[in-house]
């Protein structure tokens, strides 16, 4: 009887490694969600910027951008 309580005992143990193990890469999964997030504003941001500035450019000059 003891044999078999150890058994489910380190069937449980090794359960809850891989248990562990999921949530974490859940998580850093998570992460890497958000940054790329971030990572693709930021990106629209700066390509914005860049319209505003070469219409702007335009606008005063008259003439494109080089």
């Amino acid at each position: 009887m003891e044999g078999e309580v150890d058994a489910t005992k380190q069937k449980i143990e090794q359960m809850q490694a891989v248990t562990d193990d999921v949530v974490k890469l859940r998580t850093q999964a998570q992460g890497a969600g958000t940054l790329g997030r971030w990572l693709v504003r930021l990106g629209i941001g700066v390509v914005t910027l860049a319209g505003w500035i070469i219409g702007v450019y335009t606008w005063l000059t008259g003439r494109p951008p080089p």
